[in-house]
């Protein structure tokens, strides 16, 4: 990093990494069974003309790929929340096909296709400089007609939730309202997306919590063969990294996979709201390791470990490998560079895509210019 940013820049990384859903669907993307292959990554950047965002979902749905929703690529309250749609024969050029969605804006909501339908569930937006939460559902046949499901489901308005399916059933897992500053660690079942059952919920010693009923937010449930992992997240109303892998064969009974992962050692990281996702038959993770400082001066590079966004693989959800390094996007602008933020991923052409951009702040106050894709590719 440059050897003039200041301790206020630090600060400000430390105190706004990583707070903030799941492109999880049964047929398609994230749990798309593949032959397995060993994997020897490598990654290339490439362009979109879709706008910078956050806490969008993208998703493959009927033969096109879907951009929808978010929130402007910035770091302050009172941000700009989208209901716009968009779509891609091959994930580079898109075109928008909905301007404004009967739902509302929103971000950090869920996206996944459930009987043959394009499914949105909760999220959060802003009124009047104040969060809101959602739990209301709908639905849509064709991505761009939308029916209303329910207005209200019974489970509270949450953002950062999970959603799977097992055994033809919706399962909703976890999440997080700013409502007495709580996390959810309650598991919901539905067959219709209207009326829901409480079936269970993970247990604090499960999520490795230290105080009860903290709850996990911002995690990713995914299938690889006949099991489901839960990956990523924030724990407790302090957002500490859930750093294990848990493990299920059902969506209801829980257990620890691991809890050795390699990313457990970063002091630092970007493990809230990332995607894993399926990829050649393995379980991949995108984190990224903040800056750390190790003593002073900042500018000797002995006292700096400096950021980093890896790549790690697991063919099992016990034993991971770091697979590589992603570079970080370009600047726009005046500005340090950025790594980016809160990837979502696209299976194409046998490629995995990761798009998104990096996030402005008070430091570094220019928008990205658009959704960057970094195309993973094995060799």
């Amino acid at each position: 990093m440059n050897k003039y940013i200041s301790i206020l820049l630090l600060v400000v990384f430390f105190g706004f990494y990583g707070c903030s859903t799941n492109n999880s669907i049964e047929t398609v993307a994230n749990n798309v069974s593949v032959d397995f292959e060993d994997l020897t990554l490598s990654s290339s950047l490439k362009s979109t003309n879709l706008p910078p965002r956050l806490g969008f979902e993208m998703i493959e749905f009927k033969g096109s790929y879907w951009f929808v929703g978010g929130e402007q690529a910035l770091l302050k309250s009172n941000n700009t929340y989208y209901n716009d749609i968009w779509n891609s024969k091959d994930g580079f050029t898109w075109n928008k096909v909905v301007e404004n969605a009967p739902w509302q804006e929103r971000a950090d909501f869920n996206l996944f296709v459930y009987n043959n339908k394009l499914w949105i569930v909760g999220g959060k937006n802003e009124n009047n400089d104040l969060p809101q939460w959602l739990n209301d559902v709908w639905n849509s046949d064709d991505g761009i007609t939308w029916n209303k499901v329910t207005q209200h489901g019974p489970w509270q308005t949450r953002e950062s939730m999970s959603v799977n399916i097992h055994d033809n059933k919706m399962y909703l897992i976890g999440g997080h309202s700013l409502t007495n500053w709580h996390l959810y660690q309650d598991i919901w079942e539905s067959i219709d997306g209207k009326n829901w059952n409480k079936v269970g919920s993970i247990s604090d010693d499960l999520l490795g919590t230290e105080s009860s009923r903290q709850g996990i937010q911002e995690h990713t449930i995914i299938k690889l063969k006949d099991e489901y992992f839960l990956i990523a997240g924030q724990l407790a109303s302090i957002f500490t990294a859930h750093t294990r892998v848990l493990k299920s064969k059902d969506m209801l009974h829980w257990e620890v996979a691991t809890m050795e992962t390699p990313w457990k050692k970063f002091k630092y990281s970007g493990f809230g709201n990332i995607r894993p996702f399926v990829f050649k038959g393995n379980l991949v993770v995108v984190i990224e390791r903040a800056i750390e400082v190790l003593g002073s001066p900042i500018t000797d590079p002995k006292n700096v470990i400096p950021s980093k966004q890896f790549v790690f693989s697991s063919a099992d959800g016990v034993n991971w490998e770091e697979e590589l390094a992603l570079d970080k996007l370009p600047k726009n602008g005046n500005q340090i560079e950025l790594f980016m933020k809160r990837p979502r991923v696209l299976m194409i052409n046998g490629k995995a895509n990761l798009y998104g951009s990096f996030q402005a702040s008070l430091v570094n106050k220019n928008l990205d210019s658009k959704t960057h894709v970094f195309e993973l590719n094995n060799n």
